[in-house]
């Protein structure tokens, strides 16, 4: 699970004891980054619990983690569902303008079909005429607090006959939430072993953490809203805490997850989807 050079791993445990006396976390929370920094350097090779939870980079110790949570003890999803038909019909509007969309990133998952992204956030760049575009649910977007600390806001396509291989994310710091926009039927996703669906104007939370894939065997493109968010168990000084890592994890890697990401956008941001990927 090692992400980083067992050096850069020793750096940023010096970095942490050297800064951690002059923050507000408690001793318990400092043990538990260090546990992860070693773990992340090969240090230490310990696993998470979850036999199927194997974060690219970063594993926090001590968070609860499940595939899908529910999304109804988030107090901000009611706001989001009801905001379902807004924002369904700006995304209705783009349709005669599919050249908005991109590849998404990671389009090497796909064996064959096609996954395609609308981009409103990315890490620190926020894609102004997209955003213009939508203005209703940008401002939805940014009226979620929790979401605010975390990079990914985007409409997220799969066109019929897709299918994303299993993979994970970057670090269980965060949940994912998808809000269900255009839904055909015969599509599905799987999070560790729990296989669900997506309903229209519905939200879907889980852990990407976890190996997780998705399918679209419809003949009708698939549509939802993704939007990353802070795990709740992670107190703001804390999110405060690991933000501060986090920012001299890139000044030390030029190739850190963010950058690679940005760059990967702006780099298909030239090249053309297939035609008629949305049905």
């Amino acid at each position: 699970m090692s992400a980083i050079e067992p050096a850069a791993a020793e750096h940023l445990l010096q970095y942490v004891r050297k800064f951690a006396p002059r923050t507000d976390v408690s001793p318990a929370f400092v043990e538990r980054v260090e546990k992860a920094i070693q773990v992340a350097g090969g240090l230490d090779p310990t696993l998470p619990d979850e036999e199927l939870q194997r974060p690219v980079y970063f594993y926090l110790p001590g968070l609860t983690a499940r595939p899908f949570w529910d999304a109804s003890q988030f107090d901000w999803v009611p706001r989001l569902e009801a905001a379902y038909e807004t924002i369904k019909n700006e995304l209705m509007q783009l349709r005669s303008d599919t050249a908005a969309f991109g590849p998404h990133p990671q389009a090497d998952l796909v064996g064959a079909g096609t996954w395609a992204e609308y981009h409103f956030f990315e890490a620190e760049k926020k894609f102004e005429e997209n955003c213009a575009r939508c203005p209703e649910t940008t401002a939805i977007i940014e009226s979620i607090g929790a979401a605010q600390s975390c990079a990914l806001k985007y409409f997220s396509a799969l066109a019929p006959a897709t299918r994303v291989r299993p993979h994970c994310g970057p670090y269980n710091l965060r949940l994912r939430c998808h809000l269900g926009l255009v839904i055909p039927d015969h599509c599905g996703m799987r999070v560790g072993v729990e296989v669900r669906t997506w309903h229209e104007g519905k939200c879907l939370v889980f852990d990407d953490s976890f190996f997780h894939e998705s399918w679209n065997e419809s003949d009708r493109t698939r549509i939802v809203l993704l939007l990353d968010f802070i795990h709740p168990e992670l107190a703001s000084r804390e999110v405060g805490f690991l933000r501060k890592l986090w920012n001299e994890v890139q000044r030390m890697q030029d190739d850190s997850y963010n950058n690679w990401r940005v760059n990967q956008i702006r780099k298909h941001e030239r090249i053309s989807l297939p035609q008629r990927w949305w049905v």
